[in-house]
């Protein structure tokens, strides 16, 4: 393990390991371990160098010739290596570059490239470019020494700029009736390019391309002169996160989150980032947890003044209560969240809290009630379109028939939610579906047709790690 992180460390590059192994070679008392945290430190470069060799001087030798060059792209090129430095994710697509850059799209290509040719740069995947981790430091050390504090900040604004836009513009593939932010108020304008997303399956495909940055461009925003912008991004990301299920990145980012919004005091603030918690942890089985970050969350709703938070942390808590098998309580919340709303509710976000009322009853074997609400549920999703919401409902529908006993009817409910859940790539609602469809074929005594519902159930539920593969599996053995 420590050998495989002294390699990670050095990037694969065969200098950085030779220098490496060298070093332990001329140090006896040395382990594998000692050198491993060694190069963790902040000091990498420094460890990585021995005799008349430096893994820091192969840098330089490529960057100076950048630096020294008579042209002006050249310079603009090892100018985008200091910036580049600064951002601490994965990697970076060209638009967002272009934006860290302050420059055209074409300007931006031409500078990666450049550094991509001089060894400074890489470029994994079409459209987007990565420093490994000891060119990273190296960047880094070189803007730290030769550009100013304030356009290193102003470089990092940007970015978080950039992401809040082409965030936005993902999650409108996912939720186009959720409220609107003002980015302006966290100095963020609309950037010269974003990622052209032409459907839904374009989003989420971008969302994968991006999970891993999504926590570090939240902390960069964090760490800014405006904290508020990290809110907003856990805010947004909420509903992408839900509906791909990166249960990890939705903790991340709104614990990120929670912190500015309570060095800020903004209550509204506070009630979405532990909205987005309360749900991670129900998802994750920490029911208890779930319902106490629910509890708090509505308590800051209340002092807010934000109709739709307050809606939505009312509806939260409540559903937040029938997952603890708190079944007349919850409906007792339902019902007051309706009745207590402080504005109007849009259609979509309306219908996702009737279908949550109908589970309750639908969870206290009072099916027909639970169908009886579910229906206007199911025409409000349609008529906003919330395709999400409507296959749940679908799914509600299906499992209401199967608790009373109708078998035959659960089936053609289940098959429309499994359907639509399909179309959405929502792996982890197909999973849930398929596991109910599987339950009613049981029912009419189809063990067949189970035992295939469940298997395709397992392998949808296992390619996004749902916790719910494993009661899946019971099932069929």
């Amino acid at each position: 393990e420590a050998a495989a992180h002294i390699l990670a460390q050095c990037a694969g590059l065969p200098l950085a390991i030779r220098i490496a192994g060298a070093r332990l070679a001329a140090r006896p008392a040395w382990t594998l371990r000692s050198l491993a945290d060694r190069l963790a430190g902040a000091r990498r470069l420094d460890e990585l160098a021995i005799e008349d060799a430096a893994v820091r001087a192969t840098f330089r030798v490529s960057y100076d010739a950048l630096c020294s060059s008579l042209t002006v792209d050249d310079r603009a090129a090892a100018r985008a290596f200091r910036l580049l430095g600064l951002w601490g994710g994965a990697d970076l697509s060209l638009e967002a570059a272009a934006a860290l850059l302050d420059c055209s799209v074409d300007e931006a290509d031409y500078a990666l490239e450049t550094l991509v040719d001089a060894h400074l740069l890489e470029n994994p995947v079409m459209g987007r470019y990565r420093l490994h981790d000891l060119l990273r430091a190296y960047a880094r050390e070189c803007a730290e020494a030769e550009t100013p504090a304030a356009e290193r900040e102003s470089a990092g604004q940007r970015l978080v700029s950039w992401y809040l836009y082409a965030v936005a513009a993902a999650t409108d593939w996912f939720n186009r009736e959720r409220t609107s932010l003002d980015y302006a108020s966290v100095g963020a304008a609309p950037p010269a390019a974003l990622p052209v997303l032409a459907d839904r399956a374009a989003a989420i495909e971008w969302a994968r391309q991006e999970r891993s940055n999504f926590r570090v461009v939240t902390e960069l925003a964090a760490a800014g002169p405006h904290p508020l912008a990290a809110c907003m991004l856990g805010g947004e990301l909420f509903h992408v996160f839900t509906q791909t299920a990166f249960w990890a990145e939705l903790r991340a980012c709104d614990t990120i989150g929670l912190e500015a919004a309570r060095q800020l005091g903004d209550p509204v603030s506070l009630a979405k980032m532990l909205t987005g918690l309360s749900t991670a942890d129900r998802v994750c089985g920490d029911l208890e947890g779930s319902l106490a970050k629910a509890r708090e969350g509505l308590g800051f709703a209340e002092q807010g003044d934000n109709p739709h938070t307050h809606f939505t942390s009312m509806i939260h808590y409540a559903s937040s209560l029938h997952c603890v098998e708190r079944y007349e309580e919850a409906i007792t919340a339902y019902e007051r969240a309706f009745a207590e709303r402080r504005g109007p509710v849009r259609e979509g976000p309306l219908a996702a809290a009737m279908n949550n009322l109908g589970f309750a009853y639908h969870k206290l074997r009072r099916y027909q009630e639970a169908i009886e609400r579910y229906r206007p549920a199911l025409e409000l999703s349609r008529a906003s379109r919330t395709l999400y919401v409507e296959a749940a409902i679908l799914d509600g529908i299906g499992q209401a028939h199967l608790g009373a006993g109708d078998a035959e009817e659960a089936v053609s409910w289940l098959r429309q939610a499994i359907a639509l859940r399909v179309k959405l790539g929502d792996q982890g609602g197909t999973g849930s579906s398929l596991d109910h469809l599987g339950d009613a074929h049981r029912l009419a005594g189809r063990l067949d047709e189970a035992r295939d519902s469940w298997t395709r159930a397992v392998t949808a539920l296992e390619a996004v790690r749902h916790p719910g593969a494993d009661a899946v599996r019971a099932k069929l053995a």
